[in-house]
C-alpha cells in the first residue's frame, strides 16, 4: 500500500465531538510508520482538525493532515490555512441532500476575498 488514510475518533458521522478517551489513532500511526526495511510510509489523518491542531499534528507526528467538509464552506481552504484567514463554518443541513440540484450551501460559498467561485 502506498499510504494509510484514517479518520480520527473526534468525528462521528455528521458531527464533531471531543476525542473519546483512549480512542485515538496513534497506535495505527506507530504500526504503520515502522515499515518493513525502515522505509518511510505516508500516514494521512483526517477529522475535526483546525489550522492549529493540523500544524501541531504534522510537526509533532509527521505525516499528512487531510481536510474534507471544510472545503465545502471554504473553497479557498489552502490559502486560508496558509495565510491564517478565519474559516467559515459550514451548514451541515445543506450537505449531500438527495435530489437537491441547487448550489445552495454546497458550492456557493465565497472566497476570502469576497468573490464566489464557479464550478
Amino acid at each position: 500500500m502506498a499510504y494509510l488514510h484514517v479518520t480520527e475518533a473526534r468525528v462521528d458521522g455528521v458531527r464533531d465531538q471531543e476525542t473519546p478517551e483512549g480512542e485515538v489513532n496513534d497506535f495505527l500511526r506507530k504500526i504503520w510508520n515502522r515499515g518493513e526495511g525502515g522505509e518511510k510510509r505516508v500516514f494521512i489523518s483526517a477529522g475535526g482538525y483546525t489550522r492549529e491542531t493540523a500544524l501541531q499534528t504534522a510537526e509533532e507526528q509527521g505525516g499528512l493532515v487531510a481536510f474534507g467538509r471544510l472545503f465545502i464552506s471554504n473553497p479557498d481552504l489552502p490559502a486560508r490555512l496558509r495565510k491564517d484567514i478565519p474559516l467559515a463554518a459550514g451548514d451541515r443541513g445543506t450537505y449531500y441532500l438527495s435530489g437537491n440540484l441547487t448550489p445552495h450551501g454546497y458550492s456557493d460559498w465565497p472566497f476570502a476575498d469576497g468573490s464566489i467561485g464557479a464550478i
